[in-house]
């Protein structure tokens, strides 16, 4: 009863997450810890832990950059990567400022701007390809956070579809843990009202469990389905 639970935990928060709308990207001015540089900005819909990790994987595996904390607050943190070389930035180097903000619980706001001295941060004036491409590495690394993040969840949803598969291949024939399992799902079977009072007559005690552990697991790889097909039209946008 407890795995179904879990089970059941999960779909709900997965048909909470397909429902969620994708925010734009905008400018914005921006406080990183004192300093105040215009930046740009994109709404994701992942919890803060999950970006702080994908953020700092993004820059580690896309660029080989270190992005280290140089402050935090109740929701917001701002990282800092010194004197860092983009060539497709600029030909000098420059401070790597981010900010990624909690929203709630399931939205982060991610802050990104390159500075080229006090005071001085790429805006589409002064440092316009700069700007340009600060736009295109926070469009790129959305795509690489939400890949990670519907990855993590299907292969959750995965592990959890595989064990009760594995239970209904190990389940043991007794005949009083049983009866207690049909007692639990007996509510639900009889909303299927004509079907199952047809043939509830003819089948034993064991095959009702099957019964319901077919169900469930038909409705589980339906959830399946749909993240990943949710997760395909994200990436082809």
């Amino acid at each position: 009863m407890q795995k179904i639970n879990v089970l059941i935990t999960i779909f709900l928060l997965t048909v909470t997450g397909l429902f969620a709308q994708f925010d734009d990207m905008t400018n914005a001015t921006v406080d990183y810890d004192g300093n105040v540089y215009t930046a740009t900005q994109i709404n994701l819909e992942i919890p803060q832990d999950k970006v702080k990790d994908y953020w700092d994987n993004y820059w580690d595996e896309r660029f080989d950059i270190d992005v280290d904390r140089e402050d935090r607050n109740r929701r917001s943190e701002v990282f800092l990567a010194e004197e860092v070389s983009i060539p497709a930035v600029n030909d000098k180097s420059f401070d790597l400022w981010s900010k990624l903000t909690e929203l709630d619980e399931v939205k982060t706001t991610v802050s990104l701007t390159f500075s080229f001295g006090y005071d001085i941060s790429a805006n589409p004036e002064n440092y316009p390809v700069a700007y340009r491409k600060s736009q295109e590495y926070l469009d790129e690394f959305s795509a690489f956070a939400y890949e990670r993040y519907f990855d993590e969840q299907i292969e959750e949803l995965q592990s959890q579809l595989n064990d009760l598969r594995d239970d209904r291949e190990d389940a043991v024939d007794d005949q009083q843990k049983s009866n207690r399992r049909i007692e639990r799902w007996m509510e639900k079977i009889e909303k299927l009202e004509g079907r199952i009072a047809d043939e509830r007559a003819e089948i034993n005690e064991e095959e009702n469990i099957e019964v319901n552990k077919e169900q469930r697991i038909a409705e589980l790889e339906r959830d399946l389905s749909s993240l990943e097909r949710r997760k395909r039209s994200y990436l082809l946008r």
